[in-house]
């Protein structure tokens, strides 16, 4: 359905804070993927302080043409930008979105399309990323998606710093116990 001109020019503001001040993947939606798996998928990052942004291509693409980074940029089928405020809240994100995939299949096995079609089905593909005013390409943005979040890093750093602890409480455990062994030694010895 066409905007009118007050709803343009709303979708230019919004764009154009988003190109201001966050960051976000843009992601080319696919076909056949129901707007029930969008919508569940929005819930799920706004749980993460992100949004999912279905993109109007020209909107997007007036307002980006001013801003370096996007002068060249021309939008063909579907776009949307996954948003956050920051870096950490995105990565969160993208592990949110991630989850587009599956629920879509089982949304399209429901609907009885072919097994095949829906074990092969994609129903997204990265495009590029926008983080700290920097653009990056779509290798770029798919390993943006593998990233380990904060959370993640924490929980490995404390994984890797109990295991040192643990072979350190064993040395000192290992001599402990040797010592006692030896001096029961010797105290059987005496006995004898």
């Amino acid at each position: 359905m066409a905007k009118t001109r007050k709803q343009k020019e709303k979708l230019l503001d919004l764009y154009k804070e988003v190109l201001e001040n966050k960051h976000f993947v843009m992601v080319e939606l696919k076909s056949k993927v129901p707007a029930q798996s969008i919508n569940l998928v929005r819930f799920f990052l706004r749980e993460k302080g992100a949004a999912l942004l279905v993109l109007k291509n020209k909107v997007f693409q007036k307002i980006a043409r001013g801003y370096e980074p996007f002068k060249d940029l021309m939008l063909e089928n579907v776009k949307a930008l996954i948003v956050a405020d920051t870096e950490d809240a995105l990565l969160e994100a993208l592990k949110e979105f991630e989850k587009l995939t599956d629920i879509t299949r089982d949304e399209l096995a429901l609907r009885g399309e072919d097994e095949e079609f829906v074990k092969k089905f994609v129903p997204f593909e990265y495009t590029l990323a926008y983080v700290n005013k920097v653009l990056y390409s779509q290798d770029d943005a798919k390993r943006l998606a593998s990233l380990p979040t904060k959370t993640e890093l924490y929980g490995q750093f404390t994984g890797v710093l109990a295991g040192v602890l643990r072979g350190f409480v064993n040395v000192l455990n290992g001599n402990l116990t040797n010592f006692v062994n030896v001096l029961s030694n010797i105290k059987e010895a005496k006995a004898n």
